[in-house]
């Protein structure tokens, strides 16, 4: 059975006139709100009361935190249908729009994705690549004689079986959960001791994938949790409006695997916060790989300035394969 993603049809851009679905072939990002907050305005507006509209409309900013439920609250006391079936619909009308999601890694080559796309967990495959590790990496050599029961041993092998995770905001990446482009597979992580750590840190470049993913290739649940968010963020910013968008840890786990196609850029970020090591700031010195282009994005913005500095050197990668770690 194949099961890989089948491509979108190329997104529209977000300015493009509304005319009946609004969410036709649009491509929604998180952080970029004009993608999405005047599609939601048109699609969410004939199911407003007239006589509530004021609820959605203040003289002074309501003192609210940006995730306070009371925003749900209030937008559900504007709605002529329940909350949770506007969250269904808005859920189910998705399906013909696209998310950018992103997917934190460490490779050798980032080339490897835009050519074979993301591969769903698989431990024998896993497991493959950590004795090709063990053998070709020098840092890793110690392991040899260990690398078998290590991998006998580890007691969540089939954690995550069939899955692979992406996420809707790419600043968590950057900030909290950093390890992924700083250690790479969290599986292969856990298989080898805290010890394999800095030598994790010294095998391939830090990597973030921007990939593209229909909406109709997720699952319910998680339409429905974006499809709130949207709602949330959409009544606070038309109750109080700002000029930034809250930071999201919002994770999408999907069943396929995801081709080529819908890998459509990628990053390596000059420094990472180490939730290993209290968020410390660890600075790589490589911000490219054998695949990148002149116009490559960068995530320095996304960082804080108030994390303690830890240098983490970047040796040359060995040779044979695509190298690194396999990103899942």
């Amino acid at each position: 059975m194949d099961r890989t993603v089948q491509p979108a049809q190329r997104p529209i851009p977000f300015n493009t006139p509304i005319v009946g679905n609004p969410w036709h072939n649009r491509l929604i990002v998180w952080n970029d709100p004009t993608t999405w907050h005047e599609p939601l305005s048109s699609w969410l507006m004939p199911m407003v009361a007239p006589r509530r509209k004021l609820r959605l409309k203040q003289r002074k900013s309501l003192d609210l935190c940006w995730d306070d439920p009371e925003w749900m609250e209030r937008l559900d006391g504007a709605l002529t249908d329940p909350i949770e079936e506007v969250v269904e619909k808005l859920a189910e009308d998705l399906g013909s729009a696209t998310l950018e999601t992103y997917h934190g890694c460490r490779v050798h080559d980032a080339g490897v994705f835009h050519r074979e796309g993301l591969r769903i967990n698989d431990p024998e495959k896993l497991e493959a690549e950590i004795r090709r590790m063990v053998r070709d990496e020098p840092s890793l050599h110690r392991f040899s004689d260990t690398v078998e029961s290590m991998i006998a041993e580890f007691d969540a092998r089939d954690r995550d079986v069939g899955r692979i995770w992406l996420c809707a905001d790419d600043r968590p990446q950057l900030d909290r959960i950093g390890h992924y482009a700083l250690y790479g597979s969290e599986w292969i992580l856990c298989v080898f001791d805290t010890s394999a750590r800095p030598a994790l840190r010294e095998i391939g470049v830090p990597t973030i994938l921007k990939v593209h993913i229909p909406f109709e290739r997720m699952r319910t649940v998680f339409r429905k949790a974006f499809a709130e968010k949207l709602l949330q963020e959409w009544t606070r910013t038309t109750i109080n409006p700002t000029g930034w968008t809250p930071k999201i840890d919002f994770s999408i786990s999907l069943l396929e695997n995801v081709p080529a196609s819908m890998v459509v850029g990628h990053m390596h970020p000059a420094a990472l916060k180490d939730p290993f090591s209290g968020y410390a700031l660890r600075r790589s010195t490589r911000e490219d790989c054998p695949h990148c282009s002149s116009d490559r994005i960068t995530a320095s913005s996304a960082l804080g300035d108030d994390a303690a500095i830890v240098e983490s050197p970047m040796p040359k990668s060995s040779e044979g394969g695509h190298g690194g770690i396999l990103c899942v």
